[in-house]
């Protein structure tokens, strides 16, 4: 069995980050932009285990399309 190494794990922790940031980045460009909401609560959610961060962007997309906001948060709970 391959393990991955402690360097491995440093470089996919920051792929996440520059995701989460490309995805900020596309918020600030367009704040309506619900994909990027849902994606970037998808990425909190999946990617660092943060559920608050999750939630806050569900309460934004909730406004912007009632179908993606239940389908992120049926993705946030689906965890427990």
């Amino acid at each position: 069995m391959q393990t991955v190494s402690q360097y491995d794990h440093v470089t996919i922790k920051i792929l996440k980050m520059k995701r989460v940031s490309y995805i900020k980045q596309a918020i600030r460009i367009g704040p309506d932009y619900a994909d990027a909401h849902y994606n970037l609560g998808v990425n909190y959610s999946l990617g660092f285990n943060d559920r608050d961060s999750a939630l806050e962007q569900y309460k934004i997309l909730y406004y912007l399309d009632t179908e993606l906001a239940k389908e992120l948060l049926d993705l946030i709970y689906i965890e427990e």
